[in-house]
């Protein structure tokens, strides 16, 4: 995976410009008021979802036009935004990872904009789409917290992270495998893949959605070895990288919104994100659903992985395979 460095133009613009009608107001109370809610939030979520992530361990600057308000915990302080672009993402600052958010209002206002996570010397991210529609507070919630995620993510595993791509790709275009991988010849095999997946979480039968889960995995094994025909070793391997990354970096922080909007008991929401799934994607989304559909299976059959999910980061996939062998 190569270097994306922390230049972002076209989207930085874009939102940039996107915001110019939005006035002149400080942080609202409603934006604060949420902050205050996700706190609440960090001790049941560390006992009962993640052990050893605790929301409020991170500072979390929320960005009202050219201000950026840093809370931590109680204490509040103003400064000037740090990034570049307008972004929800995790970065650090001085030596101390930040999560980046938007206020409500602007986020409500915005169709899209830049998620994902960076350290100095990189800036991983990706245009984020959203509905038109105004957000509904919970998912206001369920967004900080896959950025909490991120920041969890880089303040401690930030190397093992960083070093799943491989220096010897560096000269493959990954944009160009990651625009090969929609085409028409390939599709077909992830869209069997996203609708296996999607059974195997939904079925209320434990014994089929086994069944299905192995189904999944020989289905996703099906498609390697027709790009192995197809493609380049050196094409395939960049692929596996991007596959393996995005699922668990990004597949792991769309998992905690899901969760978060599951504790929160919006169940019409969470029944979106499961058909992500199987709504087949373009690029490198279509991982962020995969990877959050292989933690739910994980969640169901009783695997404890998220101790060593970062700590010893293999695929998600080859985790399942592995699970799945002992049921």
């Amino acid at each position: 995976m190569k270097k994306i460095f922390v230049i972002y133009g076209l989207i930085g613009v874009v939102l940039i410009s996107s915001l110019i009608y939005l006035g002149f107001q400080g942080l609202s109370d409603k934006t604060e008021e949420l902050y205050g809610k996700a706190l609440d939030l960090s001790k049941e979520v560390e006992e009962n979802l993640w052990k050893d992530f605790n929301f409020g361990d991170y500072p979390v600057a929320i960005r009202q036009r050219n201000t950026e308000y840093v809370f931590r915990k109680e204490e509040m302080r103003k400064r000037t935004p740090v990034l570049p672009v307008i972004a929800c993402t995790a970065y650090p600052v001085d030596g101390e990872v930040n999560v980046f958010m938007l206020s409500k209002e602007e986020l409500d206002t915005l169709g899209d904009f830049a998620e994902g996570i960076g350290n100095e010397e990189e800036f991983l991210i990706n245009q984020f789409g959203l509905d038109k529609k105004k957000m509904i507070d919970e998912q206001y919630l369920s967004i900080m917290y896959h950025e909490g995620l991120h920041a969890y993510q880089l303040k401690y595993y930030e190397k093992n992270l960083m070093n799943i791509a491989k220096d010897e790709y560096k000269e493959i275009d990954e944009k160009e495998v990651l625009r090969r991988v929609d085409e028409e010849a390939i599709v077909s095999y992830y869209e069997k893949e996203g609708e296996l997946l999607y059974q195997a979480i939904t079925t209320q039968d434990d014994k089929e959605s086994i069944s299905l889960a192995k189904e999944y995995v020989s289905a996703r094994k099906k498609r390697i070895q027709f790009l192995e025909k197809h493609w380049k070793r050196e094409e395939l391997e960049v692929l596996k990288e991007q596959e393996h990354y995005y699922e668990l970096v990004e597949g792991t922080a769309k998992y905690m919104e899901e969760q978060i909007l599951k504790y929160l008991e919006r169940e019409e929401i969470v029944e979106k994100y499961l058909k992500t799934i199987k709504e087949l994607q373009e690029g490198k989304q279509k991982y962020y659903n995969t990877g959050m559909g292989i933690c739910l299976l994980l969640d169901r059959f009783n695997i404890s992985w998220k101790k060593d999910a970062f700590r010893n980061p293999i695929p998600l996939n080859e985790r399942l395979e592995d699970a799945l062998e002992g049921l």
